[in-house]
């Protein structure tokens, strides 16, 4: 267990005799606390479904509790199994009494389900199951989790431990990404390259994924891995038992690099291709789609496929494909002409029905990224998970579309501030999982209907062992785990913080590792709108324990300052802040450096509002003494999707300048640019401008070998009182013509 949580739990969790706790997660539909306790000491199951059984599991590894199979029940210590066909599938119904449990349900996995609430409610009560009368069903019937093994081979064991979180979270489906660019992760006895070749990279162990490389002519392939039929079937099989459906992926027609390196005759170029280390000059080649061989080779895959898993669904991904490729290749390009499709994308969905008609005629039913609606045509029937925002999930749920909603459930995300989390991309912190609303408002009965369930996503191309895909996912997935179950109206974000040290607790108890950003103090600093003065806020994604921070330099221990109001700020000084639970320490010490100048505070204009996610909310970052960090999505850059940068400063009165210096980001991967050109003019009346400097993209560029990028600029003395910054944004992608330019800009000083 957590040092810092031993205190806290210590004052949380009940002794014996104590009231009793029913912090179930998720919460139940329906909860009546009724007084007394069934104490577990011998326990007589009675008409007990066959299968696994998390509770008697649970029982039988408890010292001292006595556990028998029985007939019928006794007057006293029986657990009582019933088929209640009224319930809804998956619900169930819960007596506890000082004497008896009687569980009611319509299916095995309705008592399963029940077996889970009783787990968890005996953990919180010392071995002890607190009286109550539950009424429980889910909201979603499609409560998934996915996991991406194609940039990261995690092993049988995991995988099995990955269920059984899921299997206690209620949550019912397990979607498995096998394969990607980066790897392919299942045996098809046809084509044995596929786990000879393919599933083997070079070992790029240290690097990012962007760092990452393809392998080098006569490197050796080392890293990586995959499942054999044997594996497989163990592990649908165990999912099975704990009433989880396995999803397959198997993507295509693009994110196919690693079969094509295999078997480069099913691409457009017939190869060769090297083998991917990560996405540093991965080739992304796609299938063929004007070739009847490539509908051969998938066919004759998914046939494996589909014979080693059961689910209603197999996922062909679908997502990203560059279809550019295809208006190169004379095959694609006469099948295109020959069937008078009009574009590219219509070509995609003429592939994906065929792959659809082919998956209907043996059962199943095909699932896709949503990319897939693009070109239209797409039928009804074809299953739309959603990824990239809430416009899809309305489209696809209006073209009649079952739906599955992952766009707010990234895990792979930052869930803290960057500067303290591992390195990834963007960011979703806990609360949001937890508040947005998976069936958004405007939806019409039929299309909330469509909507199967959520789905949390877990990518892995920088996630690259075990112990950082716990941290990723919890405790996020608790919060996905009520959203996926619970009714709407049962949804409590204050009374989930106050559960959130047991969860950690329960977390604990099973070995895994988890992340407690939630705890950790955030500063930001804030211009009062009057008198211009600037204060340092501290606040924590979830608020418990004391705030204690410094500004002279010295990490802040149990003797420091309280954190109870804004701290004013004037002078360059390094914050420090740490939350503590008594005397412990429960958070990571949160550093700021802060370094004012003649700019902050002041009022300023922009000639367009930054997009409200980088940082359009609050503006006054640009000049308020904080650097923003390399990973941008710290709050502190500002960023400008296809708009030029226009910035004027109004510093109060006419008064010697000397030095003017800013940041600037690149990150073409993220399709972030340097600007075309920028300009600095000053004025002392703020209707005639003098020209200061002016710099071009290759200049900018050769200010530092970072992603950001200083620049600073001599002013002379000059007499001024506005300043004015200028910078040309490149406007239109330059791969995506669909897509525009970011600027990012941060940290505007004036001295």
């Amino acid at each position: 267990m957590r040092p810092f949580l031993l205190f806290f739990l210590a004052l949380s969790f009940p002794l014996f005799g104590q009231e009793p706790v029913y912090d179930l997660i998720p919460r139940p539909a329906e909860l009546s606390p009724q007084s007394g306790f069934f104490t577990l000491k011998k326990i007589a199951l009675v008409r007990q479904p066959g299968g696994f059984s998390p509770f008697k599991t649970w029982l039988e590894a408890k010292k001292g509790v006595a556990v028998r199979q029985s007939p019928k029940p006794a007057r006293k210590g029986s657990i009582v199994y019933a088929a209640s066909p009224a319930l809804p599938a998956e619900g169930y119904l819960l007596h506890i009494t000082p004497e008896n449990v009687s569980i009611y349900a319509s299916s095995p996995a309705g008592f399963f389900y029940a077996e889970q609430t009783l787990v968890q409610l005996a953990e919180q009560n010392d071995g002890r199951l607190p009286c109550a009368l539950i009424r429980d069903q889910p909201r979603f019937a499609w409560r998934g989790m996915h996991l991406d093994e194609s940039r990261h081979f995690m092993g049988k064991e995991f995988v099995k431990k990955y269920i059984d979180w899921l299997a206690s979270l209620k949550m019912n489906v397990f979607h498995w990404h096998l394969t990607d660019a980066q790897g392919w992760r299942i045996e098809i006895k046809k084509y044995p390259k596929l786990a000879s070749v393919a599933a083997w990279r070079p070992d790029r162990g240290g690097l990012l994924n962007s760092e990452a490389d393809t392998a080098r002519a006569g490197e050796p392939l080392t890293y990586g891995g995959f499942y054999t039929h044997d594996d497989i079937r163990e592990i649908v099989q165990y999912a099975a038992e704990r009433q989880i459906t396995i999803i397959p992926e198997i993507e295509m027609p693009g994110h196919t690099t690693a079969a094509l390196v295999a078997y480069p005759e099913y691409s457009c170029t017939g190869g060769p291709f090297p083998m991917p280390g990560g996405a540093k000059n991965c080739p992304y080649p796609n299938f063929c789609v004007g070739n009847e061989q490539t509908y051969v080779f998938l066919q004759d895959i998914l046939r494996e496929v589909m014979d080693l898993f059961p689910s209603a669904y197999i996922h062909i991904g679908g997502d990203e494909v560059e279809r550019q490729q295809w208006q190169k290749c004379p095959r694609c390009q006469q099948h295109k002409d020959s069937l008078r499709l009009a574009d590219e994308a219509q070509l995609q969905v003429y592939f994906t029905k065929r792959i659809e008609d082919f998956l209907l005629q043996n059962g199943r039913r095909l699932m896709g990224w949503d990319e897939i609606m693009e070109g239209g045509n797409l039928s009804s029937t074809a299953g739309v998970m959603v990824w990239r925002g809430e416009n899809l999930a309305r489209e696809a749920t209006q073209a009649g579309h079952p739906v599955v909603i992952a766009h707010n459930y990234y895990f792979d995300l930052y869930q803290g501030n960057p500067l303290y989390e591992p390195v990834t991309y963007g960011y979703l912190p806990l609360e949001r999982v937890y508040r947005y609303n998976p069936v958004p408002a405007g939806f019409s009965d039929e299309q909330q209907r469509r909507v199967l369930g959520v789905e949390g996503c877990l990518w892995t191309e920088n996630v690259y062992d075990t112990r950082k895909a716990e941290y990723m996912i919890f405790p996020r997935l608790f919060a996905l785990a009520e959203v996926a179950w619970s009714p709407a109206e049962r949804l409590d974000w204050p009374d989930f913080q106050r559960r959130l040290p047991a969860l950690f607790d329960w977390l604990d108890r099973r070995d895994t590792h988890y992340a407690t950003s939630v705890y950790d103090p955030e500063i930001v600093v804030t211009v009062d709108s009057a008198s211009r003065q600037l204060s340092a806020q501290i606040r924590q994604q979830i608020p418990h324990g004391t705030v204690r921070y410094s500004i002279d330099g010295i990490p802040p221990g149990i003797d420091a300052a309280e954190y109870t109001r804004p701290i004013p700020l004037s002078a360059p000084c390094t914050l420090q802040a740490r939350a503590f639970w008594g005397t412990h320490r429960f958070s990571k010490i949160i550093s700021v450096p802060f370094r004012p100048s003649m700019a902050s505070g002041k009022p300023f204009a922009l000639r367009a509002l930054p997009d409200k996610r980088y940082n359009g909310e609050h503006p006054e970052v640009l000049t308020d003494g904080l650097d923003g960090a390399e990973a941008f999505h710290d709050g502190r850059w500002c960023g400008f999707y296809g708009d030029d940068f226009g910035l004027t400063i109004d510093l109060g009165a006419v008064q010697p300048l000397h030095r003017l210096e800013m940041h600037w980001l690149e990150g073409e991967g993220s399709w972030i640019y340097l600007p075309l050109f920028m300009s600095v003019e000053s004025s002392d009346d703020g209707l005639n401008w003098t020209p200061v400097a002016q710099l071009t993209k290759a200049e900018i560029a050769a200010k530092a070998a970072g992603r950001i990028k200083p620049v600073a600029f001599d002013l002379g003395g000059r007499p001024a009182r506005w300043v004015r910054i200028y910078g040309k944004n490149p406007g239109q992608h330059p791969v995506y013509p669909d897509g525009k330019c970011w600027l990012f800009v941060d940290e505007v000083r004036v001295d």
